[in-house]
């Protein structure tokens, strides 16, 4: 296979190259602080570019421009080669995906790779650039942490990003010894059970679970949306959950892999969240997630390559002759079928849930009998990909901000100003910012920008007892009823314990009337209303609108001119 130098040396820079007196496979670099910069002295004078690009990035005074600068570096990375791309040329144990092919010719060093996150890529690139045409003894004597030191790299972030450089090297030097003992040789074994691992409680142990059966299990850790490029300049919200999985692989004996599932998520999760907090409507990312992303994208990724999929859910699976159907589990609170109840027969057909037989408190035990490494980690809280990100944080990032009323529901008198109606959700208390409260925020005019609001939210006469489903989806593929024709169903519209009674009406292919046997106030359109037959969920809708409300108090016209219109 051949390779060309991607690499033009830069301009020379101020130090000094030198060889020691005596040659030494093992490189040495001398450090001398100065204030606020890091000076460094390579002791080679075949290769002044790796030289060059560590003091590109020792010379920033702080953390967030050197990782700015490391940022930039990875910009320019060549295209990876064709080669590069293979699953042995994957770095292992890193959380990035991360590809490198090392190349030897003539005796001359090169490398081509690729990285799916801006900081690893731009590790990538200061060994590939940096490194391009040095000879093969003096690439085999580098020594990682020495450049990482030299380069400012411990400042940025947590200290797993210069656990990566070392990663990456070693790789590339085990690639030309000859040595691929530590590759990816488990593309070729006959795993039959895939686990989906968090790094949380639950999902370590439905591995151990699954593992007791003798099933042939291979851990999978997604990672769905990396905040860190976007919004957290030298923090990765999700390193501890990857440490933690790993070591509950390691107790197990069992390989982890880092699905990068970033692109699929953005596509078909966060899109829709963005789209319907555009549209006034509460959207509820983690059912999309478990039917998109979860159960969607990662069986693209894996095909056909395991039999059973297994997860930490609460929930029940029975395969029975008519497929497979989805039950309650037994503890009410942690019962998490309102989240699985967009999956398809094919998505349920292959999947199974250790846990839904027992309760929180029994799982917790449980993991305290195995000597869980991640025994006593407490449970995750909030949006999956958000990470540290907050949800307003979220919304203003993607939709901005613009000016808007609160206006009083029963007066119409404005009581002041918002950044935007989509920062609000029916039922909303909390963060509305009024003086005189609580104030609940009971209508939102999407045209006008307004958010209605009162303090009599629980005594409006609202009684939100009728309300239409539509998009809906049946596990089983189909609606347990004809057009026209009424079922008693009970249904949850969110997560918990609570289910209600009530009277379904199927109005079309896709849409429904929910009537509920008693008022809810809670509704939200936009949110999901889930279907139960007896224990057993059927399928769900997405709430599109509750019963017409009481007309708004003529004054709102006079005192605002953003009223409904």
């Amino acid at each position: 296979m051949s390779c060309s130098p991607c690499f033009t040396p830069p301009s020379p820079v101020r130090f000094r190259v030198t060889l020691p007196a005596k040659a030494k496979r093992r490189k040495r670099i001398e450090i001398s602080k100065r204030p606020r910069v890091t000076r460094c002295t390579l002791v080679e004078d075949e290769t002044p570019q790796l030289a060059n690009l560590i003091h590109e990035l020792s010379v920033h005074p702080d953390t967030v421009s050197r990782y700015t600068a490391l940022i930039e570096l990875g910009s320019r990375l060549p295209r990876a080669t064709p080669q590069a791309l293979t699953p042995t040329c994957r770095v292992t144990g890193c959380i990035s995906t991360v590809h490198l092919l090392a190349e030897s010719r003539d005796d001359r060093v090169y490398l081509s790779g690729s990285a799916d996150s801006d900081v690893a890529r731009g590790l990538v690139a200061l060994l590939a650039l940096g490194t391009a045409g040095m000879s093969k003894s003096e690439f085999l004597a580098l020594d990682a942490k020495t450049l990482a030191t030299a380069a400012g790299l411990p400042g940025i972030g947590s200290a797993s990003r210069s656990a990566a450089l070392s990663r990456i090297l070693s790789h590339a030097q085990s690639q030309l010894r000859g040595d691929f003992s530590h590759f990816r040789e488990s593309y070729t074994r006959q795993e039959d059970t895939a686990v989906l691992l968090s790094g949380g409680v639950d999902s370590a142990v439905a591995l151990r679970l699954a593992q007791s059966t003798g099933a042939r299990v291979r851990a999978f850790y997604l990672r769905i949306w990396l905040a860190e490029d976007e919004a957290h300049l030298g923090s990765c919200p999700w390193e501890a959950d990857v440490a933690a999985a790993t070591a509950v692989c390691e107790q197990a004996g069992v390989e982890l892999e880092t699905v990068p599932l970033q692109e699929q998520y953005r596509d078909r999760v966060v899109k829709y969240v963005v789209n319907e907090a555009r549209a006034g409507r509460t959207p509820n990312p983690d059912v999309m997630c478990n039917s998109r992303v979860k159960f969607g994208a990662f069986y693209e990724y894996v095909g056909s390559r395991f039999d059973h999929i297994v997860s930490g859910h609460y929930a029940r699976v029975r395969h029975e002759e008519d497929g497979a159907k989805l039950f309650i589990s037994p503890d009410p609170v942690k019962d998490q079928t309102y989240f699985l109840a967009g999956l398809t027969q094919d998505q349920l057909s292959r999947v199974s849930f250790p846990l839904g037989e027992y309760r929180k408190e029994e799982v917790r035990e449980f993991a305290l009998e195995m000597n869980l490494p991640n025994a006593q980690r407490p449970d995750s809280q909030g949006v999956c990909f958000l990470g540290k990100l907050k949800w307003s944080d979220f919304l203003k990032l993607h939709l901005g901000s613009q000016q808007g009323e609160f206006v009083c529901w029963e007066t119409g008198k404005v009581l002041g100003l918002h950044d935007g109606f989509w920062f609000y959700t029916l039922g909303q208390r909390k963060g509305i910012g009024l003086s005189d409260g609580p104030w609940y925020v009971v209508s939102k005019s999407v045209d006008r920008n307004v958010v209605f609001v009162s303090k009599n939210y629980w005594a409006l006469g609202m009684e939100r007892v009728e309300f239409e489903v539509e998009n809906t989806s049946w596990i089983n593929g189909r609606w347990p009823m004809a057009v026209g024709e009424e079922r008693n169903l009970r249904v949850k519209v969110r997560h918990g314990p609570n289910l209600h009674d009530a009277v379904v009406l199927r109005v079309d292919f896709e849409r429904a009337v929910v009537r509920l046997t008693e008022s809810n106030k809670a509704l939200a359109p936009g949110q999901f209303a889930v279907f139960y037959h007896e224990k057993e969920c059927l399928g769900c809708g997405i709430i599109a609108s509750h019963f017409k409300q009481p007309a708004l108090n003529a004054r709102v016209d006079e005192a605002s001119p953003l009223s409904l219109g």
